[in-house]
């Protein structure tokens, strides 16, 4: 190998000092034009003269000007070199440079990517090839583009779009949020709240139920399946002329009001229908229908009415007229007892009153307290409730306390001012004895003690049969106590009511 380098040293050196001649058309061609037996002579001539040259430097060169040693990539050989060639001149073929197989292919496909219609007309080459023609054509300078300005509103029409579209992606979140949360109300699952389920539609409704032979809306499609004209059809020629029934509110409408008369009016409707009745009396007792009423003696009238018995004995008389006027009196004072009601028609009378109040309509009051610690205050809740003959409950918690009424309009309003203006919430009632002292009830700070009336409407009917009151430790104790009578929401919203 040392060799080797030092012969080519040699050779570099010595081709540094001759002139060589130029090379000349003919002899290139030859070079090309030589046939492989004539490379193989002068590849193996030029690699003994090289062996002659490291031998002896001094020889003369015999691979030099023209008798240089044709390149391996110009030979026409399918199969690569030998790799005895050693370096320098001698140096083999790169693979990639004989026309082998895979090599043609691959010059192949390059003129086809050259020549194809996509890559041949780049604008922004300056020479393409043209099919059409058969050669290369300078391509045109671009033209320039001209300036295009937007339509007015363009982009205000794709904002608005936009925000449409926003509103509708919006909506269809609102609709998937629950109901109680779009109203503010937290669900609780105290109650299993979230366990309720909103049925879907029913495929038809009731009333049309009749009339569709396979209950659901699909049958208008065909009228074969709709029971209108067939002889099993609720539609008749016959006319139904209904009752005619009262609306029910009108039960509860209130009376027409009488005219309005002045004082004068009412006086001389006054005087004319009692001189009616007594002139009616009169002619009674005149037909004899009536036996005459005994004179009326007073000790204003006596000398007037008994002109000869008071001049004859005026003591007589006037005893006589006092025992008179005395038994009047005592009569009065006898009706009046009379007519005065006893206890029981009195209760009775009230409670007729109250029936009949109810019958124009049911009224619920809900308030919510937050604390009852004074004696004083539940006892004014419970004996009004019962004075009025309401119904409902009193809930006493520690979180706080509920209290739903139930009755006629007139009782709910009287108790409803009982609830928020009669009674002072702040004070708290002192200590009768030494027991009452000790008791925790007295000591509780009322200062910051509130009334609030949560909900207060017309219902159906009465959810409660009779007052009670019912001392709970636990909200769950509380809403089991009320889902008994369907109230359990009442907690729930005074629950969530922020008067705020």
């Amino acid at each position: 190998m040392l060799a080797k380098i030092r012969a080519r040293k040699a050779l570099l050196e010595k081709n540094k000092l001759q002139t060589a001649e130029p090379f000349q058309e003919a002899d290139k061609k030859h070079r090309l034009i030589s046939t492989p037996t004539q490379i193989s002579t002068q590849t193996n001539s030029a690699t003994s003269s090289s062996k002659t040259n490291i031998k002896s430097p001094s020889s003369p060169a015999l691979n030099l000007g023209l008798n240089t040693t044709i390149h391996p990539s110009l030979l026409k050989t399918k199969s690569p070199p030998n790799s005895s060639l050693g370096l320098g001149l001698n140096t083999a073929v790169h693979p990639s440079l004989l026309e082998t197989e895979s090599n043609q292919t691959r010059a192949r496909l390059q003129q086809a990517f050259s020549n194809s219609k996509s890559r041949g007309k780049n604008p922004y080459l300056s020479n393409i090839y043209d099919e059409e023609k058969g050669g290369l054509v300078r391509v045109k300078n671009r033209s320039r583009r001209a300036l295009t300005f937007n339509a007015p509103g363009k982009f205000v029409a794709q904002a608005n779009e936009l925000r449409h579209e926003a509103h509708l992606e919006e909506l269809k979140k609102t609709a998937a949020k629950p109901k109680a949360e779009l109203a503010g109300i937290e669900i609780d699952e105290a109650l299993g709240e979230q366990n309720y389920q909103i049925l879907p539609p029913p495929l038809a409704e009731w009333w049309d139920e009749p009339y569709l032979k396979n209950k659901t809306y699909d049958d208008l499609d065909n009228e074969s399946n709709l029971k209108i004209v067939t002889e099993d059809s609720e539609i008749t020629f016959y006319v139904n002329h209904p009752i005619p029934i009262q609306a029910p509110w009108e039960k509860h409408l209130p009376p027409p009001k009488p005219l309005y008369l002045t004082k004068k009016e009412v006086k001389r409707i006054r005087k004319n229908q009692r001189a009616e009745k007594h002139k009616e009396k009169q002619d009674r007792i005149r037909l004899g229908l009536d036996p005459a009423p005994p004179p009326k003696v007073k000790l204003t009238n006596l000398m007037s009415v008994l002109t000869n018995e008071a001049i004859k004995d005026p003591t007589q008389v006037e005893m006589r007229v006092r025992h008179e006027v005395e038994q009047r009196r005592i009569k009065h004072i006898k009706e009046n007892e009379d007519r005065k009601l006893t206890p029981e028609e009195r209760h009775s009378k009230l409670l007729a009153k109250t029936e009949e109040s109810k019958a124009k309509g049911l009224f619920c009051a809900v308030f919510k307290v937050l604390q009852l610690n004074n004696p004083a205050h539940r006892y004014k809740i419970n004996v009004n409730a019962r004075e009025t003959h309401l119904t409902g409950i009193t809930i006493i918690n520690p979180a706080f306390n509920l209290i739903i009424v139930e009755g006629g309009a007139k009782e709910i309003k009287f108790y409803k001012r009982l609830m928020l203006n009669r009674i002072q919430w702040t004070e708290n009632s002192l200590p009768r004895n030494a027991e009452d002292s000790q008791n925790p009830d007295y000591q509780v700070d009322l200062t910051n003690n509130k009334c609030y009336m949560i909900w207060n409407g017309q219902i159906k009917d009465c959810s409660f049969k009779k007052w009670s009151t019912s001392h709970t430790d636990s909200e769950e104790h509380a809403i089991e106590i009320l889902s008994w009578n369907n109230a359990d929401s009442f907690w729930t919203s005074a629950k969530a009511y922020n008067p705020m």
